[in-house]
């Protein structure tokens, strides 16, 4: 057969190996450094979410011990408060007639006075209510600083 002048004389084989001396088993550079990188970045991020998930559990535990210090205290000043109600009624109750002593008669008259007026400057002061609470946020709603008409 005698070659075409037209056409090239190069062979296409294609089961053959380009490189000659690399073997299947071997793999370039770039495609080692690829998959390393790749595993390494898969460590990296696991590394990561399970730091992610410890910090959440942290603040939640935080948030749990933040809750029960405060009810902690809650409940301690609730104790105080009524251990001193208890040591104030001792002393409403105490009849002043009793003591012979004039200056211990006059010290207790005078606490008597204190704890009477404190209790009773305690009933004047409303409860917070839902509008007072309400008012101090909402306080102009449609009201003559809005453009909003009148209900």
């Amino acid at each position: 057969m005698v070659p075409s002048p037209n056409l090239s004389s190069f062979s296409i084989h294609l089961n053959e190996d380009i490189a000659g001396d690399y073997t299947s088993s071997d793999r370039p550079l770039g495609v080692k450094k690829a998959k390393l990188k790749k595993k390494l970045d898969e460590s990296f991020s696991s590394a990561l979410k399970c730091l992610h998930a410890d910090n959440e559990k942290l603040v939640e535990s935080l948030a749990n011990a933040t809750a029960e210090r405060e009810k902690g205290r809650l409940m301690k000043s609730r104790a105080l408060d009524l251990k001193e109600f208890k040591e104030e009624n001792k002393i409403l109750l105490l009849d002043l007639n009793s003591i012979s002593d004039p200056i211990a008669r006059e010290t207790f008259r005078q606490e008597k006075i204190r704890i009477s007026e404190k209790r009773a400057q305690r009933q004047q002061q409303p409860p917070p209510s839902a509008s007072n609470v309400y008012g101090q946020y909402l306080n102009d709603i449609a009201g003559s600083g809005s453009d909003l008409p009148e209900y």
